[in-house]
């Protein structure tokens, strides 16, 4: 039978927690688009079409994919930009790019309450953590304080980013699984369970893993007829939503592959272009692990730049420390295997199932591009999941030390927290990042030709968010040559645009002998290739 906590949820705390939060997000009003959102004006962009009425349509081709009209059909997953898209028919989309993700940023730290709540429960602890040198906590509390005041999340649901759906519906889902162990019709429950997870997924593929382990759950504490057929369900939900998604993509891609539906990347429509260098290649298997290995030690590195830390800061630990009281009782095989079976072990089968598989993908990719490991970034958010099962299973031991040591841990990582929250809400608060003087010159020439054109550019995605008719390539300094060129010639961008300086830019090494300037806005210059005999210093 389930431990009951001593005392009801403080709804109250959480309500201040959640409320102060918010305000500081929405007194710094950061603009929606930008070079600070390249991620999230790609999203914006594609918005603006469903708003409009044309569907998932975009006007931005990344990663070498060298689509060759526009608008295009979009491959990006859908399910942020569909609510973005149609929340901004009642708000504007400048509007809804900001209010929908704080909106959402709220909601998933109430979710996020109730689920840790529910973990404790399924430990069979009474939801608190206590100690002699500090006073009881409510472990939702010290989950919702610690993801509120995490900076990545902070930053990235105060702009149209999908991370306010992910862990929103994320959450959900897992609650919904959770209320399967008790409410009179399991199946609606896992119903929506399996499409909730499924959301999760088209909102970042990242979270793959959740469909499979909510399943997973539902199957592996299954004692009969009714649980099976609650997995059924959850199956059921979660194959219409991910068949739907399919069906869209096969309107426009030859030979859909499961890779395309985890990575639209995947997909190009000029085969000339090579694929985009974005993973670290390893030299056979044994250097591949011995590599991925070393991220690890990077992941969990205080020190480093790009470890779980500069996320999480010492909340990180929380998920090792967790292991120590696990290690020290020492349970049989049978008696682990006997209590995941229990029906109150269903959610956290799910939770840790979802946690890891959707750390694997952050695990395997050793970079390439900006940074080299992503454990510190939006990729890295997962950990939450993890860290909120440690949090309630550290609640849930006797070991008195053990539960000191996560209070420290908890107030270092509050106290680095709060001091990164504020200077990113400082940062987003400046408005010095919207488009520059000369961008917006050259978006409305290039709004104002009769034909739409297209450009190959280095900040391909923010310029797209600002413009209403042009269509932009997406490329990087670093580029090879020959691409680029592929880009003018058989993906046929009508222009390529350089910034001050990206003339001595590997992309475009041996090129502009054969460009010519077209025309130039402050220090931006925009060419296309020569006619014969004609070269970039003709203008």
């Amino acid at each position: 039978m389930d431990a009951k906590p001593d005392r009801r949820p403080s709804w109250a705390l959480l309500a201040l927690i959640v409320a102060g939060a918010v305000g500081v997000k929405i007194a710094a009003w950061p603009s929606p688009v930008g070079h600070h959102a390249l991620d999230g004006s790609n999203y914006y962009q594609v918005a603006a079409h469903v708003a409009a009425g044309d569907g998932l349509q975009t006007r931005l081709s990344l990663y070498h994919q060298g689509f060759r009209s526009f608008p295009h059909p979009s491959n990006i997953y859908p399910a942020w930009p569909l609510v973005l898209g149609y929340a901004s028919r009642a708000l504007g989309l400048s509007q809804a790019a900001v209010l929908v993700p704080i909106a959402l940023y709220g909601l998933s730290i109430v979710l996020l309450y109730a689920l840790t709540n529910r973990l404790a429960v399924a430990f069979g602890s009474d939801g608190r953590l206590a100690s002699r040198w500090a006073p009881s906590v409510d472990v939702g509390h010290v989950s919702a304080l610690l993801f509120a005041l995490n900076p990545v999340f902070f930053r990235h649901t105060s702009l149209p980013y999908a991370e306010g759906l992910v862990y929103a519906t994320a959450f959900a889902a897992l609650l919904a699984l959770d209320a399967t162990r008790t409410a009179r019709s399991a199946w609606g429950w896992a119903l929506a369970a399996g499409g909730l997870a499924a959301i999760a997924f088209l909102s970042r593929p990242q979270m793959a893993p959740l469909p499979v382990a909510i399943l997973a759950g539902l199957l592996v504490t299954a004692h009969d007829r009714r649980d099976v057929v609650a997995a059924a369900a959850a199956a059921l939900g979660a194959v219409l939503l991910v068949g739907a998604w399919a069906w869209h993509l096969s309107g426009f891609v030859g030979g859909l592959s499961p890779r395309i539906l985890v990575d639209y990347a995947a997909y190009r429509e000029t085969p000339a272009l090579a694929p985009f260098p974005i993973t670290l290649a390893a030299d056979g298997w044994g250097s591949f692990v011995l590599d991925r290995l070393a991220g690890v030690a990077v992941a969990f590195d205080p020190t480093h730049p790009n470890g779980y830390a500069r996320s999480f800061g010492l909340a990180a630990y929380l998920v090792p420390l967790a292991l120590v009281p696990l290690a020290m009782s020492a349970p049989t095989t049978r008696e682990a295997l006997g209590w995941l079976r229990r029906p109150e072990a269903r959610t956290f089968v799910a939770v840790l199932l979802a946690g890891l598989g959707a750390l694997v993908a952050v695990h395997l990719h050793h970079g390439t591009l900006i940074w080299e490991w992503w454990f510190h970034w939006r990729h890295g958010l997962p950990l939450i999941l993890p860290i909120a099962l440690a949090i309630a299973g550290i609640a849930a031991t006797r070991r008195t030390w053990v539960q000191a040591v996560a209070g420290l841990l908890v107030a270092g990582a509050l106290v680095t927290g709060a001091i990164s929250v504020r200077d990113t809400a400082a940062f987003l608060g400046r408005g010095t990042v919207g488009p520059s003087a000369p961008e917006i010159e050259l978006v409305a020439w290039a709004d104002a030709l009769p034909s739409p054109p297209s450009f190959v550019s280095t900040r391909a995605q923010a310029l797209a968010a600002f413009s209403d008719r042009a269509a932009f390539h997406w490329t990087v300094c670093g580029d090879a040559p020959s691409q680029t060129a592929t880009l003018l010639t058989d993906a046929g961008a009508d222009y390529l645009i350089l910034y001050p300086g990206e003339e001595h830019c590997p992309a475009i090494h041996g090129l502009l002998p054969h460009l010519a300037l077209v025309r130039g806005f402050g220090g931006l210059r925009v060419y296309a290739l020569a006619p014969p005999g004609r070269s970039a210093s003709a203008g």
